[in-house]
C-alpha cells in the first residue's frame, strides 16, 4: 500500500477552526511549548487567526483544494500502478483536518496491507512537515496491536532528477508566455520557516537552497529565491517575498515569474496570497505577473510519483 501524507486543509468554511486548531495542536507548529500548555496556545493562535483565515479561504471559494486535489493524486496514482500490474492501496493522511492520517491507516488495516510506503508530498524534508507527518503516522501505527506492516518511509525527494526534469519543463513552458523584448526576473519562493529550527538542525532551508541552484543552472534569465507565508513576529527565513518584489519593481523589472518551490497543489498559499496579495502588489506597478502552475493532477506529475513507489518497491 502507499499513505500519501499532506498538510491538509479545511473542505468548507465551517472546518477553518477544527483544521487550525488541529494544525497548532502539533508538536512541530508549536516546537518549544510544553505538552500540557499546547492546548491553550493552539486555542489563543486561533482565536487571533480566524477571521481572517476565514476570510482569505472565502476569496477561494469557501475551501482548500488541497484535499481534492490529493484525493484525486491517490486515485490517479493507483490507476497508473494498477496499469503497471501492481495492484496497490493507496491512501491519503493529512496532519491536520480530514481525511486524517488515522482514519487512511484504518482502511489501510481493513484492507490487509503488509507492506507500506509513506510518501510525504513535500519535495523538501522539515521537522514541520514531512517530519511531523512520519511522526504522527508510526504514533498511530504503533497503537495497532495485531497489525504491524513493513514500512519504507520517502522522507523527501528534491533530489531525484525526474522531479527535477519536470520543475525544468514547468519553468520553461511558462517563460514562453513573456515578451522577451521587456526586462523579466523568475521569483523563487518557498514557504518560509523560523530561523530557531534552522539553527536545530532542519534540513529545510539547505534542500531549498540546493534545489534552486540545480533548476537555476543555465537559466538565463535574471532570478532570486525568497520566502513566504511568515506567520509569526519571531525570525523567520528571509529576504521576505515582500521585500523582494519591493526590491525588483525599484530596479525597473517589467515582468515578473513567480516559482513556488515547495508546493505541489493548490492552496492558500498559492490561490490567495501568491495570485491575489502579491499579484495585486506587482499589477499596480504596471508589471507583469505569471507564476508557475501547480502540479495538482497533471498526468506528469503522477507518473512521477509512480516513479517514486517503484524505485521503492525495487529497494
Amino acid at each position: 500500500g502507499v499513505l500519501l501524507l499532506n498538510f491538509g486543509g479545511p473542505r468548507s468554511l465551517t472546518e477553518v477552526k477544527p483544521f487550525l486548531l488541529d494544525l497548532f495542536s502539533t508538536p512541530e507548529i508549536l516546537s518549544g511549548i510544553p505538552k500540557i500548555l499546547r492546548p491553550f496556545f493552539a486555542r489563543f493562535i486561533v482565536a487571533i487567526k480566524l477571521k481572517k483565515s476565514v476570510a482569505a479561504y472565502r476569496l477561494i471559494g469557501g475551501h482548500s483544494p488541497l484535499v481534492s486535489w490529493t484525493t484525486r493524486q491517490a486515485s490517479e496514482l493507483k490507476a497508473a500502478l494498477k496499469h503497471e500490474n501492481l495492484d496497490f492501496s493507496v491512501e491519503l493522511g493529512m496532519l491536520a483536518g480530514k481525511p486524517s492520517i488515522e482514519d487512511a491507516l484504518l482502511s489501510l488495516k481493513n484492507t490487509g496491507v503488509e507492506k507500506l510506503i509513506l510518501l510525504p508530498l513535500f519535495p523538501q524534508y522539515s521537522l514541520t512537515t514531512a517530519g511531523a507527518s512520519l511522526r504522527r503516522t508510526k504514533e498511530v501505527l504503533s497503537n495497532f496491536s495485531q497489525w504491524k506492516p513493513e514500512i519504507a518511509a520517502i522522507e523527501s525527494w528534491c533530489k531525484n532528477r525526474n522531479y527535477l526534469a519536470l520543475e525544468n519543463i514547468y519553468l520553461k513552458e511558462t517563460l514562453l508566455h513573456l515578451d522577451d523584448k521587456k526586462i523579466s526576473h523568475v521569483l523563487f519562493t518557498a514557504h518560509s520557516l523560523p530561523v530557531k529550527l534552522i539553527e536545530m538542525g532542519d534540513p529545510y532551508q539547505r534542500q531549498v537552497q540546493e534545489l534552486y541552484e540545480a533548476i537555476t543552472t543555465g537559466l538565463e534569465f535574471n532570478h532570486s529565491l525568497c520566502y513566504q507565508s511568515k506567520s509569526s513576529s519571531s525570525r523567520w527565513l528571509e529576504p521576505s517575498v515582500e521585500d523582494e518584489i519591493a526590491r525588483l519593481i525599484k530596479n525597473g523589472v517589467e515582468q515578473i515569474v513567480i516559482f513556488p518551490l515547495s508546493f505541489v497543489s493548490d492552496h492558500i498559499e498559492t490561490l490567495c496570497e501568491l495570485d491575489m496579495v502579491y499579484r495585486k502588489t506587482i499589477e499596480r506597478q504596471g508589471i507583469a505577473y505569471y507564476r508557475t502552475p501547480s502540479f495538482n493532477d497533471d498526468p506528469r506529475f503522477i507518473s512521477f510519483l509512480k516513479s517514486l513507489v517503484l524505485e521503492t518497491v525495487k529497494r
